[in-house]
């Protein structure tokens, strides 16, 4: 009989059968200061009942997913789950826990029965590259307007997560665009489609998380404020978007962006004298910028 001490110095022991749902929970959601083979008598009888639409979230279920998605989870408990309950519910919360050991993710993955714990794993942040690759694959092969909307949407889901996951690198990221990104898909409302990619090559533009390589592919066709503005753009990629610019345009007809390269700190020099000659309040700003890194 698996046993607790409350209190401090021991107060109270206690068998896991007398514990209440409350308490229990308590305990799953900080499983670093339990011991596991409590742990394990918590998880023994749990019994997870299915329905047509998913699982009933009774509180042995809510307790398993707890365990099943936290971090501090140890690895012996996420073995013994992966055991005990192998639905797609549980192992899904499994995939996407950054906390699974490596082995576990790749027994998900070559078990695998459905879509859900593949996406889980797409957007995995320790999710090892090799895998990555796999399920990118997975979600390409077949991948067409004509499937039906639900395993699309899986498909595009996956290869959407794939592309925002610290743990794909630059050139798996590239390519994902170079594929997928840029063209509408056969059969679809085209303008619709590249305006909802369009906003996914923005949304990579303005995350931190992306690459300086990524970012230098996404510059010719993508949103340049959101790249002058990205804290990962330094001043090679800043006087990219400037010299971008003023060849696309005449001089002061784009003044959002000029009013960004104007006022960001990270700006070269030479660039900051030019936009200071112009008249009115961007030159003013550059001037300003200037005065401050001089100083």
């Amino acid at each position: 009989m698996a046993m607790i001490r409350f209190g401090d110095g021991g107060i109270a022991t206690v068998p896991v059968e007398m514990l209440k749902n409350d308490v229990k929970m308590e305990l799953a959601k900080n499983p670093k200061k339990v011991p596991e083979d409590f742990l394990l008598a918590m998880i023994k009888d749990v019994v997870i009942e299915k329905r047509i639409d998913g699982y009933f979230r009774t509180p042995d279920c809510i307790l398993v997913e707890e365990l099943a998605s936290n971090h501090d989870t140890p690895p012996s408990i996420i073995s013994a789950l992966v055991e005990r309950y192998g639905n797609t519910y549980i192992l899904t919360s499994i995939a996407k826990n950054p906390a699974t050991p490596i082995e576990i993710l790749w027994k998900i993955f070559s078990e695998r029965k459905t879509w859900d714990p593949i996406e889980a794993l797409a957007e995995n942040p320790a999710t090892p590259e090799k895998m990555i690759k796999k399920i990118l694959s997975l979600a390409y092969n077949g991948l067409t307007y004509r499937l039906l909307s639900e395993e699309r949407e899986f498909r595009v889901n996956i290869i959407e997560k794939i592309l925002f996951n610290p743990s794909s690198g630059s050139k798996i990221k590239i390519d994902i665009l170079d594929h997928y990104y840029f063209k509408p898909d056969k059969g679809c409302d085209n303008q619709k489609d590249l305006a909802w990619k369009k906003h996914i090559r923005d949304r990579l533009c303005a995350s931190d998380e992306t690459s300086k390589d990524v970012i230098f592919y996404l510059m010719d066709s993508s949103n340049l404020e959101l790249i002058a503005i990205n804290s990962n753009s330094d001043e090679e990629i800043i006087e990219k978007v400037y010299n971008i610019q003023e060849q696309r345009f005449q001089k002061g007809s784009t003044k959002v962006l000029v009013a960004l390269l104007a006022a960001n700190p990270r700006t070269p020099i030479k660039i900051l004298e030019e936009i200071s000659k112009r008249s009115g309040i961007i030159g003013h700003i550059a001037q300003n910028n200037l005065k401050c890194r001089k100083s």
